[in-house]
């Protein structure tokens, strides 16, 4: 035999519960809705940057070779950022410095010729290190 659940309040007695909760609900779901759109639009400006399609802020060539180059950025990244890391790519590195708030900075040297071609993406103007750009340059 089943039993039959009964609201403690029901709407029928209290007409203007049926427009609370209405409202309620309308601002639950106003808030889910808010929150979904904030999330989203935080993922959107955390995107690794070379997951992004585009041009490198920095592109250079230097003689040294991937690994000489990265020899020497490595250290003066992991000065300014102590979590920055480095993988082996297919023909070269790639050294990312984490970012909090924005993408993440990255590095990508790769052979080309009888040296290396830099290609340096960074997230937009106002979060960009100027730490880890002139390391770049010094390197060279």
């Amino acid at each position: 035999m089943m039993q039959q659940c009964v609201p403690l309040i029901t709407l029928d007695v209290y007409p203007a519960s049926r427009y609370i909760c209405h409202i309620l609900l309308q601002r639950i779901i106003m808030r889910v809705l808010i929150g979904a759109l904030a999330v989203a639009a935080l993922a959107g400006c955390s995107l690794p940057a070379s997951l992004v399609p585009g041009e490198p802020n920095v592109s250079e060539i230097t003689a040294k070779v991937p690994k000489d180059y990265a020899q020497c950025v490595l250290p003066a990244w992991q000065r300014e950022i102590p979590k920055t890391t480095q993988t082996t790519i297919s023909n070269g590195y790639r050294i990312t410095a984490p970012s909090v708030v924005t993408a993440d900075e990255t590095l990508d040297i790769v052979k080309y010729k009888n040296g290396s071609r830099i290609s340096l993406y960074q997230g937009p103007p106002w979060a960009k290190s100027r730490a880890l750009m002139k390391s770049v340059h010094d390197c060279l």
